[in-house]
């Protein structure tokens, strides 16, 4: 049996794990607050696809894979914290910044205790060659926590990418806005996969999940390259424009 779930989780993982070296290293070479945060938040995203590649693959018991899923669910929670985090900084919207902490908080709070409530181990589904976990259909309170978390994903990532466009369509540096673009992108594509993977993708079926995996390993590369790889042109030096306006 081949465990789908897991294989695309740990593409993804692969890809964010590179992303995450890469930042460190850029970081310790500049410490900025802004590379800082966004180090946490690929490093959670790592963290986060490390434990759901964990089913099938390193844990065969259903316990465990439970487990592993309900821990992924605490760096779900990290990665909207920092990236929020990122975008009201920029904005200098503090007490908003504060606000959406405390909705986090809240909310994991709230999922971890809608699971103590009626804890369950996942169930075991087989279609084909592929394996798969899926929550049952009896466990109704893992399907509220699960519900608060997309909802509250989606006041948190929504707002998020907005931001990133009406700053890059405000902003009239060309390499600004060229880099908010990027980081709404990719973080739209972030949410994508989220949706296909945990909405569509609820019922096990192999192109829903390799396509949630391949569209949040584009979201992943996007963001990467307007976080990093983008740079601003360098400004002429002062010896330059006076040979450019002698030639006049």
């Amino acid at each position: 049996m081949i465990p789908v779930v897991s294989i695309s989780n740990l593409i993804t993982f692969l890809v964010s794990s590179f992303i995450s070296v890469y930042l460190w290293r850029a970081y310790k070479k500049k410490k900025e607050e802004r590379l800082r945060y966004f180090l946490y938040f690929f490093i959670s995203m790592s963290l986060f696809f490390l434990f759901l590649t964990a089913p099938f693959l390193i844990f065969k018991s259903t316990f465990l894979i439970t487990l592993s899923v309900t821990v992924a669910i605490s760096f779900l929670y990290l990665i909207l914290a920092f990236i929020s985090s990122v975008s009201l900084r920029i904005l200098n919207w503090r007490k908003t910044e504060k606000v959406f902490l405390i909705i986090i908080l809240f909310s994991l709070s709230f999922y971890y205790l809608m699971i103590f409530i009626n804890f369950e181990p996942v169930c075991v589904s087989i279609s084909g060659d592929f394996l798969y976990w899926v929550v049952p259909h009896s466990r109704i309170f893992w399907k509220i926590g699960s519900m608060v978390n997309g909802i509250v994903s989606g006041i948190i990532l929504l707002p998020t990418i907005i931001f990133f466009f009406i700053g890059g369509f405000r902003n009239e540096k060309g390499f600004i806005r060229k880099r908010a673009f990027l980081m709404g992108t990719g973080i739209f594509f972030l949410t994508l996969a989220g949706i296909v993977n945990f909405i569509i993708g609820s019922i096990p079926n192999f192109t829903v999940h390799i396509t949630a995996s391949l569209i949040a390993v584009l979201g992943l590369l996007v963001l990467f390259v307007g976080i990093v790889i983008l740079k601003p042109k360098s400004m002429p030096t002062p010896l330059s424009v006076n040979r450019q306006a002698n030639e006049y």
